[in-house]
């Protein structure tokens, strides 16, 4: 009877692990309710973070492919692993008008720190992105992993020559390790 129960459980066990397609992970990871995806506004300036979990940044450098085999993803896994990687956007809502302020800053590497606890992470890279949005700047940052985590996750954005203040997310640390494979 016991040897039943665990098959049981087990058999429900990878059946719900089974159920993500990489559109469903994608739309997770990009549903603010997840918490992986933080976003205000300050006056007529919004912010928007997104901390973005090691599978999904190998099925981005896969170009949307989730076929691969389990030494490939292991490989991948390790070398992604040893990053947090987080999507920032900074834009205006009077850009229709064209009174944006917003400029394309490329050494932005600075205006970001990763915090965690007593912790303080620079930006390993710090790299402006083509986000489409009209009045808005996007960039894509990794920070190291230096020790494990063992509690949340807090982005900290200071850019003094914008005169908004400093910006926090704090991002639970319930999903980080959200995996599709």
């Amino acid at each position: 009877m016991p040897n039943r129960f665990l098959s049981c459980a087990w058999m429900l066990l990878l059946l719900a692990s089974c159920g993500r397609t990489p559109e469903t992970y994608v739309k997770f990871v990009n549903d603010p309710a997840n918490g992986l995806t933080l976003q205000r506004n300050v006056g007529d300036v919004w912010y928007r973070a997104q901390l973005l979990p090691a599978d999904y940044q190998i099925l981005l450098s896969r170009s949307g492919d989730a076929g691969i085999g389990n030494m490939e993803r292991d490989s991948l896994r390790a070398m992604y692993g040893s990053y947090y990687y987080v999507r920032f956007e900074v834009g205006s809502t009077q850009a229709e008008d064209g009174a944006s302020e917003l400029n394309l800053h490329y050494d932005a590497t600075g205006n970001f720190m990763l915090v965690m606890g007593g912790d303080s992470l620079s930006a390993a890279f710090c790299q402006p992105i083509a986000g489409g949005r009209k009045g808005a700047v996007e960039y894509m940052m990794a920070f190291p992993k230096e020790k494990p985590r063992s509690e949340n996750i807090t982005l900290v954005y200071n850019n003094p020559a914008w005169n908004n203040p400093i910006q926090q997310f704090t991002f639970s640390d319930k999903n980080f390790d959200v995996t599709l494979f």
